[in-house]
């Protein structure tokens, strides 16, 4: 890829700046334990991993359930991953060279999540790397979750650049579909999959140390 064609890169969230997506899947387990919903790890992944959570919860609970209902069920299950996931809160490695190479290179960069608002100010916040980032998409931003391109062409958006210009960074076949499908160029992590699983990908690295900087 040609350098001066990129333009931003564009950073899911969980398994990409932290490796927590064991702290999510164990809250999520917590959640169904406690609402009897009997599903096996492989299926809740299936379930959840990309998608919003009024999907999910409309899968589980209905479709005419409310709103109200929704944000009570989202916290529940919220309130489970920051209590377990808090004490580990770090960065994956090699993150924050990365950014701050980005930075110096002045290639703008965004978070593209479908996470919940305060899910990703803990994150942000907790990392304090907020200043890095030009934009940053939410839940609350977005109605579609991945495969669906919402989120990476309303990053490329906020950003004011091409999404043909962008490097999406990701960690699952469902957000690299969804980076793909935005027509963005796709860099995997494997924080959470294997190579095969992400084999979609343009490239792949283990880590941020791995990062070769001629993909920019």
């Amino acid at each position: 890829m040609d350098k001066k064609r990129v333009q931003a890169v564009v950073f899911d969230m969980d398994g990409v700046l932290v490796d927590n997506t064991h702290f999510h899947n164990e809250s999520w387990q917590m959640f169904c334990r406690d609402h009897d919903i009997k599903l096996s790890k492989e299926e809740l992944s299936r379930f959840t991993i990309g998608r919003t959570v009024k999907d999910v919860f409309r899968d589980w609970f209905g479709q005419d359930i409310s709103d109200d209902q929704i944000e009570q069920y989202r916290e529940e299950k919220e309130r489970y991953y920051r209590k377990i996931f808090r004490p580990n809160l770090k960065s994956t490695p090699g993150l924050m060279s990365f950014l701050n190479y980005l930075r110096e290179q002045k290639i703008s960069m965004s978070i593209a999540t479908s996470g919940h608002p305060e899910n990703v100010d803990f994150i942000v916040d907790g990392l304090k790397i907020r200043e890095y980032f030009s934009a940053i998409i939410n839940s609350d931003d977005v109605t579609r979750g991945k495969p669906d391109p919402q989120v990476y062409l309303l990053a490329a958006e906020r950003l004011c650049v091409n999404p043909e210009d962008c490097l999406a960074v990701e960690d699952t076949p469902v957000g690299v579909e969804s980076a793909k499908n935005a027509k963005m160029k796709c860099l995997a992590v494997l924080f959470s999959y294997s190579r095969d699983d992400l084999k979609q990908a343009d490239y792949i690295i283990k880590d941020f140390t791995e990062f070769d900087k001629k993909l920019l």
